[in-house]
């Protein structure tokens, strides 16, 4: 065989993994279809993923670890920081299952490994509870197992990379939890003056840098990807589609920090371009219309989805009780919102 079909192979090969673990179909229970259905401010089309639309950060549709589903209706009100954190925690259900069923499997043997390797987390650990939902004690487990080789059948992972991976993650979840960027943006607002561009903080900033948190994404879909094929191997006895739910949100993320690193740069890059006021109106005016003609556009489908669009990013941010008075009488005013806010 010529090298370049063994390279082609190889690449259909990597190809077809990685499109085996996109191909997934959430299930939902005739309640919960009923509910997609009748919610107007979401397409019921997005399910884990966004469908494109008028404007960005149109919502969708999900589950959790303990399959219950929940809407996600404006993912950009976060920050690079909140999708970091939130990259490292969608690991979290993926790791759990794996090492509840060892556990299950090899009690005793576990047991002694967490408190003979893991004593001073013990202190407010539960086993019970912990190797479900704490992600720093699940990633140092699994890395301990593998480098250990305690598990035979766990052979079949390409060991060494997983625990490399495992590792930088690790270390960055400490940068995470030690609140690591805020001496970062503490230096840059220190040292302003000596930055000849705006850039060079971004670049060098681990936590603020949108394509080093894409990177990480990556580290983390790496190993769910890897648990996911080698699943048959590992004698996984859960339900292994929990590794393709997470893999296709952290996707999700990944386009979201796209629209986050277009939307900073737009908004940085209009601050220089708008030369007055005028300018200022002149622009808000010219969305306006384009909303509007969207509005009233004769395909169903996008008046549908700027209807949806406004109602769902702009219309709930409102200060005006205006338009809510309008269509809801008293149900949903400022007033009665915080209250409801404030009884929580």
């Amino acid at each position: 065989m010529s090298k370049s079909k063994k390279q082609s192979k190889k690449q259909s090969k990597k190809s077809n993994l990685r499109t085996h673990i996109k191909k997934y179909e959430e299930k939902f229970t005739e309640k919960e279809l009923y509910n997609i259905n009748k919610n107007f401010l979401v397409n019921s089309k997005s399910i884990l993923k966004m469908e494109k639309e008028i404007l960005y950060s149109n919502g969708f549709f999900t589950k959790n670890e303990g399959n219950n589903m929940y809407v996600n209706f404006d993912q950009l009100s976060m920050t690079s920081f909140d999708f970091a954190v939130k990259m490292i925690y969608l690991l979290a259900p993926c790791l759990a299952a794996v090492l509840i069923q060892l556990y299950k499997e090899n009690t005793e043997e576990m047991s002694n490994i967490i408190k003979k390797n893991f004593r001073r987390l013990t202190v407010y650990f539960d086993i019970n509870t912990d190797l479900s939902g704490d992600v720093m004690i699940q990633m140092k487990l699994l890395k301990y197992i593998l480098n250990e080789n305690i598990f035979p059948r766990y052979k079949v992972l390409p060991i060494k990379k997983i625990i490399n991976t495992l590792e930088d993650l690790i270390l960055y979840r400490n940068l995470l939890s030690h609140q690591v960027h805020k001496k970062h943006d503490y230096e840059k607002q220190k040292k302003k003056s000596k930055l000849r561009k705006r850039s060079d903080f971004h670049k060098k900033h681990k936590i603020r840098n949108f394509n080093v948190v894409k990177s990480y994404i990556s580290k983390v879909q790496y190993i769910i990807n890897e648990l996911y094929k080698h699943r048959k191997s590992l004698n996984f006895t859960f339900n292994a589609s929990i590794f393709n739910r997470y893999f296709i949100l952290l996707e999700t993320i990944k386009t979201n920090i796209d629209y986050l690193c277009l939307m900073r740069e737009r908004r940085k890059q209009m601050e220089m371009l708008i030369k007055d006021e005028d300018e200022l109106v002149d622009i808000a005016s010219s969305t306006l219309d384009f909303l509007k003609k969207s509005l009233h556009n004769k395909s169903k489908k996008k008046k549908m989805d700027t209807a949806r669009n406004i109602v769902n990013i702009i219309t709930t941010r409102m200060e005006s009780d205006a338009v809510f008075k309008k269509h809801f009488d008293d149900k949903i005013t400022n007033k009665k919102c915080k209250a409801y806010c404030k009884s929580l």
